[in-house]
Order: structure tokens, then C-alpha cells, then sequence
């Protein structure tokens, strides 16, 4: 099975939320130093609008981020 990472980077609960701009420096961090390793972002319908440019902000990086909207 091939490994990879799922990072649920908002909540429904924007006070809990630890901020995109910290976990994209958390993935790049992960994805230099695995970069075999694909990174799935999760998220709801409703957080399509805010996860979408950090999925591209990613993918700009060469880090094989893909968008799972669940």
C-alpha cells in the first residue's frame, strides 16, 4: 500500500482553526523531507473556497498535494 498524508487543515470551528499559512509550512516542511509521499488535503463542500489555493499554493512548490472534499 502506498503511503501518504491527510491533513484536515480547518474546522468547523474557525476559533480551533491553527491557520493555513502554518500548516502549509508544516507540509512543506513533511513533503521536503518525504517527497514520495502525496498529501491529501481534507475538507468539507463548504471549505472548497479556502483550501483550493492552498492545494495550488502547494502543487507551485512541487509538494503532490491533491484536494479531497468530502
Amino acid at each position: 500500500a502506498k503511503n501518504y498524508l491527510a491533513v484536515q487543515a480547518l474546522t468547523s470551528d474557525e476559533k480551533k482553526n491553527w491557520g493555513l499559512e502554518r500548516f502549509e509550512a508544516a507540509i512543506r516542511l513533511f513533503a521536503s523531507a518525504n517527497p514520495q509521499t502525496p498529501v491529501i488535503l481534507l475538507g468539507a463542500d463548504f471549505e472548497r473556497l479556502r483550501l483550493e489555493p492552498l492545494a495550488a499554493r502547494l502543487t507551485e512548490a512541487c509538494v503532490d498535494a491533491k484536494l479531497a472534499i468530502c
